[in-house]
């Protein structure tokens, strides 16, 4: 095949559209058969890689043997490093010795003997023959060892006893050897007296705050914290404080079990977490000396159980711990490091052996059963207290609030085509109980995130939607809910076909971007085309003398030749196509795809609210209503809403008000518990948002409305002797503070955190004082017209006056305590 070069024609018009050498052109056209639009397409999709393609490189030239054109100057080799320093007095090629002894750390210790390291002799390994001088028999062993000796000896200036001289070797002995020996060996059991050297368990606890500090208000809620710290940590103790602000949950909880016969026994360290045993239980464990695995170490699960709620009823502590009875269960079934489902299944046990044929249900436990779509007979039957929603978190991202969690636990799989209708199932309620306990994440870890964005959590929550008697209700919103998920894949494969385009490497592109994209290029192009004209007439211009000039926003038509005219309108073509094409596509989705999608999110969304609320239709109308009592965000916080006494009864249509509380303790703040009045927007805030793992519970009016039943009298000495602990740690604690200097100080509590200052210890009152002024007396807080008309009580709680306020500090860093509230009756609640 002849080879034809290219025509001066070709190689002006292409240097007039890019600007480049005419020797780069030339070898450009040449590769591409003389095709000026190829080679100005090619141009002009990547300018760099054209120019490193086809222009001449003489850097290749100048490079070194590898290939680096950036060689350093002179030529200088790369620098060598010593890695293990000379000793001492040692010249080595190369390297430069030190200046003083303190320059930097040596490498080693120094040693006292004389024999160098055998790191020093790897320069002499090449003129000498290395040895380590080890011993060879036991001979030589004794005499080194009786050198080294002497000479550490001498050395700390000591004087050396005479040496001796080294034994002789053991003779060789055969038969049977004597064994009253002594020899060194592991200790057996004759040797060593078991109590000695059996396990000690570390008591690894973080301190609490003095007495004084621990006192709590008459009308502050007690705390359950977490001592617990490594992977056995848990959130039971919140847990139990919510329970125990609903009557019925608290009543439940009292009923099973009995009254041991030995009481409740009595231990002044059991707030921290030593356990009571029975007599029988102590006097095994006594007898095992140390063995702890002999014999069962916790107490029975529902003594325990009892003396935390009697703990709640009466203390006057500002916080327990509930680690006891997160150790202890009812029976060996549990899951390990799962302490709240072990609770719930424990209490579940102890219900069902003392319930009786025909006694009512349980406020607690709740009965769902399992059945299938187009049947009605239930495949499984299951009575639970806790409620786990162990959900994916791809799946929990779908999702806006709690009704559509639901959803997922108890409905079909929505979305389930026609065919697979017979396999699918649904569960529904057929026993509500008067407390739900819902927990997110299941069994993992509480520190894990686990909620992928905040979940809206209503504080009126019905339950109508999962209900056995509304089966046919139920039904019907679950078919119409598969019929409309349908309807939304369709409208979303619709919009797949019209927007995306998927290349051959399986990569995904939007069809409108791409042409949003490639219109811009073309337009690029057309502008360079141009611009390269306009400068050409310029440059004609001057050459000739005339006066036009170059404007790079010209706005008038430049001269353009042929081939650029031909580029110009192949261009204009392609952007005319490009934006039909463009506007076909946005006419499709505002037309017909997203008026449809709109209409079926619609839709979707009333059908995820049937049976949420009232309603007139008597069809769809909710009557199984719930209230949000408390939400549990990690182990060390609770936010629990409590019913608050009427201190005034301006009719007698007054019913009690319900009051947000945070509890919390600050285990950077030497373990101070903290409580306060908050709102429901900041429960939502810091226990509902992202990557929280909260446990919500939920009670009916009948659970908050139900009569506390009192304390046995057994439980009553319980509290009592606690108590009474409690006041001689207030009284031992006074006696050691006490001078002579502080008898004249004012002991009252407005005076406190000045005592507190005078004897050296910091004023955490005071300062927790205005942290809970700041909190409970912020605007966004709601009060009702009765507590804007009253006047404004003092911040703190002083022994003695009239009407406690809510508004307390109770915990670690307050110092303020008094006498039980008046308006705690007989049971402890308020």
């Amino acid at each position: 095949m002849a080879f034809n070069p290219p025509s001066a024609e070709q190689v002006e018009t292409i240097m007039m559209l890019t600007g480049l050498d005419r020797a780069v052109v030339i070898t450009a056209l040449n590769s591409k058969n003389n095709d000026v639009e190829a080679v100005t397409n090619e141009y002009f999709d990547s300018p760099d890689k054209f120019t490193q393609k086809y222009a001449w490189d003489e850097s290749v030239f100048s490079s070194n043997r590898e290939g680096d054109t950036n060689s350093a100057p002179n030529n200088t080799a790369p620098p060598s490093f010593v890695i293990h320093p000379a000793d001492d007095n040692q010249i080595l090629y190369g390297s430069e010795p030190n200046s003083f002894y303190a320059a930097g750390a040596p490498s080693r210790p120094p040693s006292r003997a004389t024999t160098r390291s055998p790191l020093s002799r790897v320069i002499d390994l090449t003129a000498a023959e290395y040895t380590t001088n080890a011993p060879s028999n036991r001979q030589e062993e004794e005499a080194q060892l009786q050198r080294a000796i002497n000479e550490s000896l001498s050395a700390s200036g000591v004087q050396s006893p005479q040496g001796l001289p080294a034994p002789p070797p053991l003779p060789q002995q055969s038969g049977i050897t004597g064994g009253d020996a002594v020899l060194f060996g592991p200790a057996n059991r004759p040797d060593y007296d078991p109590n000695e050297w059996a396990m000690v368990r570390l008591q690894n606890r973080d301190p609490d705050p003095e007495a004084a500090l621990r006192a709590r208000a008459p009308t502050a809620p007690v705390f359950l914290r977490c001592r617990i710290t490594d992977w056995g940590f848990h959130r039971l103790g919140a847990v139990l404080v919510i329970l125990h602000a609903i009557p019925a949950a608290r009543n439940a909880l009292l009923q099973v079990g009995s009254t041991p016969e030995y009481g409740y026994g009595s231990n002044q360290e059991w707030w921290k977490g030593e356990p009571i045993l029975p007599p029988a239980q102590q006097a095994a464990k006594e007898a095992a000396q140390g063995n702890y695995y002999a014999v069962n170490s916790y107490p029975p699960w529902t003594d325990e159980l009892h003396r935390l709620i009697a703990f709640l009823d009466s203390t006057d502590r500002t916080y327990g711990t509930a680690d006891i009875l997160a150790d202890a269960k009812y029976t060996e079934k549990s899951l390990p490091g799962d302490s709240e489902q072990d609770f719930f299944r424990s209490y579940q046990d102890a219900y069902d052996a003392v319930q009786e044929p025909g006694s009512t249900s349980s406020a607690l436990i709740m009965t769902a059963e399992v059945m299938p779509i187009l049947d009605n007979a239930p495949v499984s039957t299951s009575r639970f207290v806790l409620l786990d929603a162990d959900c994916p978190k791809e799946t929990l991202t779908k999702t806006s609030n709690l009704y559509s969690i639901w959803d997922l636990l108890f409905y079909m799989q929505i979305g389930t085509p026609n065919e697979d209708l017979e396999a699918a199932r649904m569960a529904l309620i057929t026993e509500a109980s008067d407390v739900i306990t819902f927990r997110f994440g299941g069994s993992g870890s509480v520190r894990e995130p686990f909620l992928p964005k905040p979940i809206e959590v209503p504080e009126t929550f019905y339950i109508d939607r999962y209900m056995a008697v509304h089966k046919q209700q139920v039904l019907e919103i679950q078919m119409k809910m598969s019929e409309v998920s349908a309807a939304l894949q369709q409208n979303a494969e619709k919009e797949a076909a019209l927007t995306r385009h998927v290349q051959s490497n399986n990569k995904i592109w939007d069809r409108r971007v791409m042409i949003k994209a490639a219109i811009r290029r073309c337009q690029a192009r057309i502008t360079q085309v141009k611009n390269a004209a306009f400068w050409r007439d310029h440059t004609e211009a001057h050459d000739n003398g005339g006066e036009d000039y170059y404007l790079p926003e010209h706005s008038g038509e430049p001269k353009l030749w042929p081939q650029e005219a031909k580029v110009v309108a192949h261009y204009e073509t392609k952007i005319q196509q490009l934006e039909e094409s463009l506007a076909y596509i946005d006419r499709v989705m505002n037309v017909v795809i997203l008026p449809e999608r709109q209409a079926l999110q619609e839709a979707y969304a009333n059908l995820c609210s049937l049976l949420t609320g009232p309603s007139d239709d008597p069809k769809w109308n909710a009557t199984h209503k719930y209230t949000l009592r408390g939400v549990v965000s990690d182990q060390n916080t609770v936010f629990v809403r409590r019913r608050e006494p009427v201190l005034m009864e301006m009719d007698e249509t007054s019913s009690p008000t319900d009051q947000w509380w945070k509890i919390s303790c600050l285990p950077d703040e030497n373990n101070v518990v903290l409580s306060g009045i908050t709102t429901y927007d900041v429960v939502m805030r810091e226990a509902c948002g992202t990557g929280c793992k909260p446990i919500l519970i939920f009670a009916t009016d009948k659970a908050l409305d139900e009569d506390p039943v009192p304390l046995s009298d057994a439980l009553k000495t319980f509290v009592k002797f606690d108590n009474r602990h409690f006041k001689q740690e207030l009284s031992q604690a006074e006696q050691q503070q006490s001078s002579p200097k502080r008898l004249k100080t004012s002991v009252s509590l407005d005076s406190l955190a000045t005592n507190h200052m005078e004897n050296g210890v910091p004023r955490v009152g005071v300062e927790t004082t205005e942290r809970l002024a700041r909190v409970s007396l912020d605007s966004s807080s709601p009060k009702s017209p009765e507590m804007q008309e009253r006047p404004r009580a003092p911040l703190i709680a002083r022994p003695g006056a009239a009407h406690p306020i809510s508004l307390v500090h109770d915990e670690g860093n307050g110092a303020e305590y008094g006498p039980m509230d008046s308006t705690r009756n007989e049971s402890g609640m308020i």
